[in-house]
């Protein structure tokens, strides 16, 4: 589907809507999330676009006053897909010692390790059939996973090389006012054509 799509559109005008009625600080919109954290911890901003991977982050002191809430549907008869961070060891496959491997992995597996890590950095376990870990975001964030119609990686790790320059550069201009959706579509088109 082309970016120019009527559907696509309308998301960009949504969050064109949301941008320009000042819904933003307009300070963080080019910052890591790491940086806009202190926003939030010194109540500068009420809330954050964020998954629940960012509670590892939190410090303990305001760790307990930190919800989590999905964000709201934009189509009420779209299926609710929520980005879920997951993090993977990656070993490589030509390493020398092929059975060093495997018991590592088996450690892994077996020995709760994976799970100990999902926990620390608040993401899922990388793992199939595991549970979700302890969220320091509370039972919200657990709901919104359970409840969702699937989960997606996020964009940036999983897309086609070819199209991460081109969105990031089309939202990069998007998210500058006047926050123009045909402008930004059409550069997106435009760079992933080339």
């Amino acid at each position: 589907m082309p970016f120019t799509d009527a559907r696509v559109r309308r998301v960009f005008d949504a969050w064109g809507s949301l941008l320009s009625k000042g819904y933003f600080l307009a300070t963080t919109m080019d910052q890591e999330h790491e940086r806009v954290l202190p926003y939030l911890y010194r109540n500068h901003v009420g809330m954050m676009l964020m998954g629940s991977f960012v509670a590892a982050k939190f410090p303990q002191a305001i760790a307990d006053d930190m919800g989590f809430f999905a964000f709201p549907a934009m189509s009420p008869d779209m299926p609710v897909y929520e980005d879920a961070p997951l993090d993977v060891l990656v070993l490589p496959a030509k390493s020398p010692n092929l059975s060093a491997r495997k018991r590592f992995l088996t450690f892994l597996a077996e020995s709760g390790a994976i799970r100990h890590i999902a926990e620390a950095d608040q993401t899922l376990p990388a793992q199939a059939g595991a549970s979700f870990p302890a969220i320091l975001l509370g039972d919200a964030a657990r709901q919104v996973l359970n409840r969702a119609s699937g989960l997606s990686p996020f964009f940036d790790r999983e897309a086609e090389a070819d199209l991460i320059g081109p969105v990031f550069e089309g939202l990069r201009l998007f998210l500058k006012p006047p926050h123009d959706t045909e402008q930004a579509v059409a550069m997106i088109e435009r760079l992933r054509r080339k």
